[in-house]
């Protein structure tokens, strides 16, 4: 396994983390950006993807979460691994934890 990552594929990996502690509630968005002595719409740009932020900012948004980085360096390596052996989580945390789309009106029976 390489140990150098795409500074993209990290970034994406720093904002997963991120994401998945306020899904947890461990953080509200507003709290971290107050912790990160940023404001909570520029926060919620670039959780959602809108904007790109800065070195400083995502450093400010690391610090407040307690994020480092080899943290984000071996949940990387997870996902990798889990994606190579066609694990389903490893799509991303959110298509983990959401339940499976289901059609209305129809049931097993009717598609059988």
């Amino acid at each position: 396994m390489p140990d150098c990552y795409p500074i993209g594929e990290l970034y994406r990996a720093i904002l997963a983390v991120i994401r998945l502690r306020i899904h947890n509630g461990e953080w509200t968005e507003r709290g971290l950006a107050r912790a990160a002595g940023l404001s909570q719409p520029h926060t919620n740009y670039i959780l959602a993807g809108k904007r790109i932020g800065g070195y400083a900012t995502i450093d400010a948004l690391c610090r407040a979460c307690g994020i480092q980085l080899p943290e984000v360096i071996a949940e990387t390596q997870l996902q990798r691994t889990m994606a190579r052996a066609g694990h389903p989580a490893a799509a991303g945390t959110a298509a983990a934890t959401r339940p499976a789309a289901t059609t209305p009106g129809r049931s097993k029976q009717a598609s059988a």
